[in-house]
């Protein structure tokens, strides 16, 4: 969601993931096309792997988590339709919010 998010407001994006059963696993070569990376949650910065070679990227570290089981308090998984509705409601706010500190709308009309 986030990258289609900094997309909407001018910004090239792409996503990957750290743990091995990522849809898109993390690469250097990722690490090396980006100008900025993005840690959505404490967890992936202190999981990201130590062999990738960040150099002088910049890095924004925000604290959004998105696991229900964490976060409602019924403390239960989600799948589905439900896990979706989860994100909507709590999730993708809190990303907005937190993101738009550092990205501010870079493909405004004139």
């Amino acid at each position: 969601y986030l990258a289609a998010y900094l997309k909407g407001k001018g910004y090239q994006t792409d996503f990957v993931g750290i743990k091995t059963k990522a849809e898109i696993h993390i690469s250097q070569q990722h690490i090396n096309w980006a100008d900025v990376i993005v840690f959505v949650h404490k967890v992936i910065r202190d999981g990201f792997p130590p062999a990738m070679r960040l150099g002088k990227k910049r890095i924004v570290s925000i604290d959004v988590d998105d696991r229900p089981e964490k976060v409602l308090p019924a403390r239960k998984q989600l799948e589905g339709d439900a896990w979706l509705a989860f994100q909507k409601k709590h999730v993708y706010p809190k990303l907005e919010l937190q993101i738009d500190r550092y990205f501010p709308v870079v493909n405004a009309t004139q």
